[in-house]
């Protein structure tokens, strides 16, 4: 959870619906506007909107601890989310107020993010704030908030690199996120 820039993990009761707090509040780098496990299980990404970084924690699924372990700066202003594609492999990271994606690459042993040093961003639409994989991983959607407009791209799954599509798509107002169902 989110609460004065602290991270928590909980555990669930199936039944009940009843939350437990499993570790003791650890203390963000900014305001965390988004959190995020990762497809292994084992690492914990926070969005650092204030700090214009990610902080990536180690997370025992067992006990429900984390633990810091690194900290990257995104290369852009007021970061809002990450997001994976498919396989793992790599990692998304909107900046409001940059105007782009920051694309990394993941050492799935440490958790590190790595930035992808031929195409480390993309441009977006004014203020990305979300970024969607479609149902089958083969292309990207950015909601951009500032603009009212959804940029497309096609993701190459072996480079991780994102390819625009078409002029951005025209929301009208209100647009943060969306989602798609199953194909």
């Amino acid at each position: 959870g989110y609460y004065k820039y602290k991270i928590s993990t909980f555990s669930l009761n199936n039944i009940t619906g009843a939350l437990t707090l499993l570790n003791t509040p650890i203390l963000g780098n900014g305001t965390s506007s988004n959190i995020i496990l990762d497809p292994s299980g084992h690492y914990v990404y926070a969005v650092n909107q204030t700090g214009n970084s990610v902080s990536i924690y180690s997370f025992n699924p067992g006990t429900g601890q984390l633990e810091a372990k690194y900290e990257v700066n995104t290369g852009g202003r007021n970061p809002g989310s990450i997001t994976f594609d498919p396989s793992g492999k790599y990692a998304y990271v909107t900046n409001l107020n940059s105007d782009n994606i920051s694309i990394y690459s993941i050492n799935n042993s440490t958790g590190q993010l790595i930035p992808l040093s031929d195409f480390p961003t993309v441009a977006t639409g004014r203020g990305p704030i979300s970024c969607t994989f479609d149902p089958l991983g083969h292309y990207v959607y950015v909601t951009n908030a500032a603009s009212n407009t959804i940029s497309q791209y096609s993701l190459d799954a072996k480079t991780g690199k994102l390819n625009p599509l078409n002029k951005p798509i025209t929301t009208g107002e209100g647009y943060a996120n969306f989602v798609f169902s199953k194909p």
